[in-house]
């Protein structure tokens, strides 16, 4: 096709143009559905899936202008295509877990996305996705890894210390209300 594709246009009746045209829109689909099912099934967007927009980039010979532009639109749109199942709880679960915002902020990590800018998420669910993480850290005794979190989901420091304090109260009172718990049933006995 490549080799006769002046050929083909010129029979359809289609300008260097509408040609461009048609190798974006095919690009951009063909990467979209892409990501789509690698943020279905993978942990994050590897070097290997990126390759394959490169092959595709290559074989529809895109120039390095469009080739960014659809690579980023694509990510974007897989991105908020993605966003949109995984925050809608599906039969049988309650709600997002602090696993699945960690999963989430590191697929959109991995394609160089910001959550809020690039994905369109609010401050206020930014800082819920954060806010489900921190609780999940502090419970489990991983706080080193707080500042990294922070930095990923572009929050303010004084934002964030905020919430970590919260969430770090909240932790302390559910520990007392168990040890109160224990405490009256053991003097019941």
């Amino acid at each position: 096709y490549i080799e006769k594709e002046v050929l083909f246009a010129r029979i359809l009746g289609c300008s260097d143009d509408d040609v461009a045209k048609v190798k974006e829109s095919l690009a951009f689909t063909a990467f979209r559905n892409l990501l789509k099912s690698v943020l279905t099934y993978q942990e994050r967007v590897e070097t290997r899936d990126i390759q394959q927009f490169a092959l595709l980039k290559d074989s529809l010979q895109l120039t390095k202008e469009s080739a960014e532009k659809i690579y980023n639109e694509a990510c974007k749109s897989a991105m908020v295509e993605h966003a949109a199942s995984f925050l809608k709880p599906k039969a049988g679960t309650t709600s997002v877990t602090a696993e699945m915002a960690q999963r989430f902020r590191e697929q959109v990590q991995s394609v160089g996305l910001n959550l809020k800018t690039d994905v369109g998420f609010s401050e206020k669910l930014v800082t819920y996705l954060f806010a489900l993480e921190v609780q999940y850290l502090v419970e489990n005794g991983r706080e080193t890894e707080l500042q990294e979190v922070q930095e990923a989901y572009d929050l303010p420091e004084d934002r964030a210390q905020d919430i970590v304090e919260a969430c770090c109260k909240r932790y302390i009172s559910q520990l007392l209300n168990l040890a109160l718990r224990a405490a009256k049933k053991y003097d019941e006995r």
